[in-house]
């Protein structure tokens, strides 16, 4: 992943199309940095949902970083442990090749599917509508 002008004035940092973070360069030539977090808890999107400042584009990628490490990523982790917990070891499967279809060569992405297509008939019905129901998120309606 890698920072996107935008324009003159604004960066983003996306993944599968979902910005996780945005840099804007104000008047004062200072650069604001706000972590999109997510909005399912309210303590997370309180600590995460501000803007701070900074005085260099490189300053704030580098904060960026440091809050995604430090306040972002533990919560990450301790929701999928959550959900390990809670779904099968066949849907597990299924959500971890599905997450690194997009990084992998085309001909590592199709056997990944050829994979997938078989985990998906091995997964229950409810299973099956758990995906389907799975809405694909829009960064160009904000």
């Amino acid at each position: 992943m890698a920072w996107k002008p935008i324009d003159d004035r604004k960066w983003e940092l996306k993944c599968k199309g979902t910005t996780i973070a945005t840099i804007y360069k104000k008047n004062s030539a200072k650069y604001s940095l706000f972590v999109a977090s997510p909005m399912v808890y309210d303590r997370v999107a309180n600590l995460l949902g501000k803007t701070y400042r900074f005085e260099s584009l490189e300053e704030a990628q580098e904060a960026c970083d440091a809050k995604l490490r430090k306040q972002v990523l533990p919560w990450c982790k301790a929701v999928v442990s959550y959900l390990e917990g809670h779904i099968s070891e066949n849907m597990n499967n299924y959500l971890a090749l599905e997450f690194m279809i997009p990084q992998s060569s085309a001909g590592d992405a199709d056997e990944m599917r050829s994979l997938m297509d078989s985990l998906w008939t091995k997964l229950t019905e409810e299973e099956h509508k758990q995906l389907d129901a799975r809405e694909i998120p829009d960064s160009e309606s904000k």
